[in-house]
């Protein structure tokens, strides 16, 4: 299987609305890695990431859907002026089907900044 390194999300600031770090592609599979994060902020602040299916639920999908409590898959508080480094081991957080995402927010705007790695690959291998 050939994978494509890649960085799905550069550096950038959180906001309290969840938002896309990486969607899918059709036609092929995303392997979520590593994201690294800090909050740099003087209080506490939430990380909360969520692994968003497509709406239709289909290997197509039609569109990108939301980030809620009913998908979330992590939450960290990290601490003011906290670093955290999350790896998900072998393969990572996969996503298989067209618009797929992995969602990202934080409980206090512009406080929390990240960054996600990870790899690509056709989905028929």
């Amino acid at each position: 299987m050939a994978y494509t390194e890649t960085r799905f999300a550069d550096t950038q600031q959180l906001g309290t609305a969840a938002s896309a770090a990486v969607i899918n592609s059709s036609g092929q599979k995303a392997y979520v890695h590593q994201i690294l994060a800090m909050n740099c902020g003087t209080a506490a602040a939430y990380l909360k990431l969520y692994r968003v299916p497509d709406v239709g639920g289909t290997a197509t999908g039609t569109a990108v859907g939301t980030g809620s409590g009913a998908n979330q898959i992590y939450e960290y508080q990290l601490a003011a002026r906290e670093s955290k480094i999350i790896d998900f081991v072998k393969q990572g957080v996969v996503l298989k089907d067209a618009y797929d995402s992995i969602q990202w927010n934080s409980d206090v705007a512009n406080s929390v900044v990240v960054s996600m790695d990870g790899a690509t690959s056709l989905s028929t291998e």
